[in-house]
This record gives C-alpha cells, sequence and structure tokens, in this order.
C-alpha cells in the first residue's frame, strides 16, 4: 500500500525521517488539491512489490512498469489513457470499479472531461481488446461503473 505523508512538518529532517520510516512521498502543508490528486495518482501508477508489475487477467497481460500490454502474448497497441483504464481494472478484477473512481484515475481534477468521456475510452478499450482476441470481459454495470471478469466467471 503506498504512503503518502500529509503534514504541517516541512524542516528537512522532518522530510527525510518521514521517508525513512517509509513513507513513499511527503507534501508539506499548505498544498494545492491537485497537486495532491496528481501526487496520488503518480503513486498508483508507480509499480511495487505490493502492486505488482505484472497484472494479468486471462490471456490479458499489463506491464505496469513498460506501460504495456499484451494479449496471448501478442503487443495491443493503446493509448496512454486505455492502459490506464484497464490498469484500474486489472487491480479490481472481478470487482466493480466506480465510475467516478476511474474518471479520477484517468483525468486531471482540472481537466475539462465531457459526460460521455468515460464511456468512449471503456468502448475503445473493449474494441481493442475484441480485436485481439482477449478472453476478459468488461461489463457495464449501469449507473455505478464497470467491472473486468476474467473468462470463467463470465456469464451471459
Amino acid at each position: 500500500m503506498p504512503i503518502l505523508v500529509l503534514t504541517a512538518r516541512g524542516g528537512l529532517d522532518d522530510r527525510v525521517m518521514g521517508l525513512d520510516a517509509g513513507a513513499d512521498d511527503y507534501l508539506v502543508k499548505p498544498f494545492q488539491i491537485p497537486e495532491l490528486a496528481a501526487r496520488c495518482r503518480a503513486l498508483l501508477r508507480r509499480p511495487g512489490a505490493s502492486l505488482g508489475t505484472h497484472l494479468t487477467v486471462g490471456n490479458v497481460i499489463l506491464d505496469s512498469a513498460e506501460r504495456s500490454v499484451t494479449v496471448g502474448g501478442t503487443p495491443v497497441d493503446a493509448t496512454p489513457r486505455e492502459v490506464d483504464l484497464l490498469e484500474c481494472l486489472l487491480r479490481r478484477a472481478g470487482h466493480v470499479v466506480a465510475k467516478p473512481a476511474l474518471e479520477g484515475a484517468l483525468y486531471s481534477m482540472d481537466a475539462e472531461v465531457t459526460p460521455n468521456a468515460l464511456e468512449a475510452c471503456v468502448s475503445r478499450l473493449r474494441k481493442r481488446l475484441t480485436s485481439a482476441a482477449a478472453d476478459v470481459q468488461i461489463r457495464t454495470v449501469h449507473g455505478v461503473g464497470y467491472a473486468l471478469f476474467a473468462p470463467a466467471t463470465v456469464h451471459g
């Protein structure tokens, strides 16, 4: 689990002590919300032992360090945003990921996001995976979000 320290203690010794104690990042108050959001996104993108660098569901593999996707060993050309979406879904495979959580992971807080931007990204990712013969399914849970299911858990 990534650890971000939020504190008013901004001295060099405090920062060094916090990082040496196990924090992955250290943010001193006062701070702006966009910076906090960006640091959280960066921590979640950062591969590590606890997060895993290779995410596999069915025949889909995402190398989170390289930001590359393969299906059955064949590389899939996906946009950075599609890779981010796939990573969110792979990390929660079998569970619904709420639309606001996905939007927060894919778009910066100050970005102008059209109402159907997430739906369009999901549609493009589905097409890429289908074209590559992926054996996973991204299911829409209307009014809630999306879930990625492995082949054995896909039900009509």
